[in-house]
C-alpha cells in the first residue's frame, strides 16, 4: 500500500496512510523513499515500514509525535540535530543511531553543508497513523 507523507524525518519522518487527517506535503528539502512495508508476525495487529529518508543542508523536519509506533534509525552519511521533548538536543553523525518512543514529539534539522541519510525502520499498529504534526502548549 503506497504511503503519503505528512512530514518526513529521521526518523524523522512524518508520515500518513492514504485518507488520514494528519495529512499534508513532504517539507521542502526532505525526500522519502519507502522501501519495505510488512506484517509483522506473531505481534498481534503490528507492521514494519522501513524507508530511506534524505534531508537537504538546512532543511527542517517539522516537530511530529509517533503515537502508535517506534522510530528506530540509522544515520548513514552526515549528520543530524534531533531535538525531543523533554530530553534535550544531540547531534548525530554517520555510523550512530538512535530510537524515538512511541508519543515523544521531536524535530530535527540538517545543519551540515551535505545531504544527510537515513534508514528508518518503525514498527507501528496497522492503521493508525504512523506520525502526527506536533505542536507545543
Amino acid at each position: 500500500m503506497k504511503l503519503k507523507f505528512a512530514l518526513a524525518a529521521v526518523a524523522f519522518a512524518v508520515t500518513a496512510e492514504a485518507g488520514s487527517p494528519a495529512l499534508a506535503q513532504t517539507p521542502p528539502g526532505i525526500e522519502l523513499k519507502n522501501v519495505l512495508r510488512s506484517d509483522l508476525n506473531g505481534l498481534n495487529n503490528q507492521e514494519t515500514i522501513m524507508q530511506y529518508l534524505t534531508i537537504a543542508p538546512k532543511a527542517v523536519v517539522p516537530w511530529h509525535t509517533h503515537p502508535d509506533g517506534h522510530e528506530i534509525s540509522f544515520v548513514v552519511e552526515g549528520e543530524l540535530t534531533l531535538k525531543e521533548e523533554g530530553k534535550g538536543t544531540r547531534t548525530l553523525k554517520a555510523g550512530e543511531g538512535f530510537h524515538v518512543q512511541p508519543g515523544t514529539p521531536h524535530t530535527a534539522v540538517n545543519n551540515g553543508a551535505s545531504p544527510t541519510k537515513i534508514l528508518v525502520v518503525r514498527l507501528n499498529e496497522k492503521g493508525k497513523p504512523v506520525a502526527v504534526p506536533w505542536q507545543k502548549k
